[in-house]
């Protein structure tokens, strides 16, 4: 192959490589945000985690991680209200009162993954990515576990409204 040949097999290929890029994000020129990329994998984990399941009325868990100035009580309700738009039924709602604990230690999340893993739902609804963690890694470990079961995770705002 010369060497000329072989520049231009190399172009092609990252030619190619940029187009499939711009067909995924829509976006041409430029790298995906960090929520996009975190809301890609989530996706992709749901789908896995849900693929070639039954078709019935999906029964989710809602989770709240109380932060400073925010009233659970509020949170709760947007929670049932997506859960009813998008035609699922609430079976419990687990609340972790204030604090900045990561997930592993906080009380209601070790309920509500247990939950899950015990079969009582197919899945959390939590009203962003934070009430999980704010740390990008410990929200993936926590998106891993649950799809691993499987369940889905959904989100009222998506990481990429961060």
């Amino acid at each position: 192959m010369s060497p000329s040949t072989a520049r231009r097999a190399r172009s092609d290929w990252m030619d190619r490589d940029h187009e499939s890029h711009a067909e995924i994000t829509g976006i041409r020129g430029q790298q995906p945000t960090a929520g996009e990329l975190l809301f890609r994998k989530r996706q992709r984990m749901n789908d896995m985690a849900l693929a070639g399941r039954a078709c019935r009325r999906r029964r989710v868990a809602g989770y709240v991680q109380v932060t400073f100035g925010e009233a659970p009580a509020d949170v709760e309700q947007m929670l049932r209200t997506e859960a009813v738009r998008r035609g699922w039924h609430m079976t419990r709602m687990f609340v972790d009162p204030a604090g900045m604990l990561p997930p592993m230690q906080r009380k209601d999340w070790l309920m509500v993954r247990r939950y899950v893993h015990e079969g009582f739902a197919d899945g959390v609804i939590v009203l962003n990515r934070r009430h999980i963690s704010p740390d990008a890694d410990e929200y993936l470990a926590q998106l891993a576990f649950l799809c691993g079961r499987p369940a889905f995770v959904a989100l009222v705002v998506p990481e990429t409204a961060a």
